[in-house]
């Protein structure tokens, strides 16, 4: 089996760090690292075959076993570089030990990390649930301090706990789309990305009636043509600008005195309401009701994130 190196590439001036080896002098990159570049990226089964795209340039390589274009790799799609730049009309300028990669221009979503406001105002996030646990506990504490927050929420816990995902928009909370099942988006083809939005938002608007624009990528991962899908899907991306990484197991005094370090005019502060691990979340739901107060005696307003886009 050949062994994989790390080689950094640069696209449009960013840095991006990729698996890669060598295939006959022939510099081979997952399939997916295009995706990063702008272009889309879609698996064709029947064809055994692995399609890119960008604007009006689109072609494809066989990736069957025999194949001298594409090549399994640890259950990934290699492909040669610089003929997949190349072609998807990419200008590729490499020395021994750099590659420089510059893009066609693209449309791309503008990414929402905190309000354009003056006024203090802020919103409460929190993703990953719902769960029959710790959702329900932050919904009671909203519900007495009565506070709006924004709940970004993953499809296969909405399938399995409904009533709860009813019942934070029965009381006055917005609910975001944050995928079907938590995935790096970085790893998924054009279709999949496609079904784990569609099929977020089909259930749930089975359950609420509503159908969500707001969307958050799981980790916060998003490659340039993501945004270009999710843009055509009618969505708003959605990341924060406090990350309280509560999600670790911090305590209430930690994730309180993070918030109080960074809070500002339109800040968008993340947390979480899923615990997959007991106790994980208990900081977050401790520190929760004293995060409100602080803010509401600094003067500050909650809002939910449709009154942020």
């Amino acid at each position: 089996m050949k062994e994989l190196e790390r080689i950094e590439i640069y696209v449009d001036g960013l840095p991006i760090v990729a698996k890669c080896y060598n295939r006959k002098a022939t510099l081979m990159v997952p399939a997916l690292l295009f995706k990063r570049f702008g272009a889309y990226v879609d698996l064709n089964e029947e064809n055994e075959s692995i399609i890119f795209q960008i604007g009006e340039k689109s072609f494809s390589l066989s990736i069957n076993k025999d194949s001298k274009e594409a090549s399994y790799m640890n259950g990934n799609i290699y492909v040669p570089f610089l003929r997949v730049a190349k072609k998807l009309g990419m200008i590729v300028e490499r020395s021994e030990h750099l590659i420089n990669i510059n893009t066609p221009p693209t449309s791309c979503l503008p990414v929402l990390y905190k309000g354009e406001t003056e006024n203090k105002i802020v919103a409460l996030t929190f993703d990953d649930g719902p769960d029959g646990y710790y959702t329900p506990k932050i919904l009671d504490i909203l519900k007495e301090k009565n506070i709006s927050a924004t709940f970004f929420i993953i499809g296969d816990q909405v399938k399995m706990f409904p009533n709860v995902v009813k019942r934070i928009q029965q009381e006055g909370h917005a609910v975001g789309n944050h995928t079907w099942s938590h995935p790096n988006l970085f790893e998924l083809t054009t279709t999949q990305l496609k079904n784990e939005l569609q099929q977020t938002d089909e259930v749930i608007f089975s359950h609420t009636g509503i159908r969500t624009r707001l969307f958050r990528p799981p980790y916060g991962y998003y490659a340039k043509s993501d945004l270009q899908i999710i843009d055509k899907l009618g969505y708003k991306v959605i990341m924060w600008s406090i990350d309280t990484v509560d999600w670790s197991g911090k305590s209430s005094e930690e994730i309180v005195l993070k918030v109080n370090m960074e809070e500002s005019p339109g800040a968008i502060i993340l947390q979480h309401c899923f615990g997959a691990a007991s106790g994980v979340l208990d900081g977050t739901v401790k520190a929760l009701p004293v995060i409100i107060e602080n803010l509401l005696e600094k003067g500050y307003e909650f809002v939910t994130m449709d009154q942020f886009v």
